[in-house]
């Protein structure tokens, strides 16, 4: 390495570590999504707190978060958690986990929608899954996660088509 010849070997090498210490804060700094890190329209992580078993939670929501119930290209309700906290909850395992919150026909039913033939479930990472009137049963739930917002789960749903953090139930 060239050194200026007024810098000592004795100075350089707390400089470089220094130097090499900023480097190392400022990329871990930089996050990935799903880090923990969010843009500014998905829901983020959020502080746990109250009870809730393992993939169940009581966690504090993002304070935008809600959930858009659309009919015919209109919005019918908006649900926050504390709204979808006040339904009845059932407990599920699903890929060896608890699952809790309300099931999606009671979430439908909270906002008076009794006749439908499908249900689309998207969630604010591109995650989207489709139900018949059929599959939306008592083993379909919005598991409340400890991140605050809910997840489209049950035992008859492969785990690779669960919908984290739902935004919208659009209901034909």
């Amino acid at each position: 390495m060239c050194l200026p010849s007024k810098v000592s070997a004795r100075r350089a090498v707390p400089l470089l570590l220094f130097l090499l210490m900023l480097v190392f804060l400022l990329a871990a700094g930089c996050g990935k999504p799903g880090s923990g890190q969010t843009g500014p329209t998905r829901p983020g992580p959020a502080a746990s707190g109250g009870a809730g078993g393992a993939g169940s939670g009581g966690g504090t929501a993002p304070a935008d978060y809600h959930i858009a119930l659309i009919k015919d290209g209109k919005q019918l309700r908006q649900f926050t958690l504390s709204d979808i906290k006040a339904l009845p909850a059932v407990t599920l395992e699903a890929d060896g986990k608890t699952q809790q919150g309300p099931t999606l026909a009671g979430v439908l039913k909270a906002a008076g929608i009794d006749q439908f033939s499908s249900v689309k479930v998207s969630g604010a990472w591109k995650e989207e899954y489709s139900l018949t009137r059929d599959k939306v049963n008592d083993r379909v739930l919005l598991d409340i996660s400890n991140r605050g917002t809910c997840k489209l789960a049950g035992p008859d749903i492969p785990k690779d088509k669960w919908v984290r953090d739902v935004i919208t139930l659009e209901v034909k």
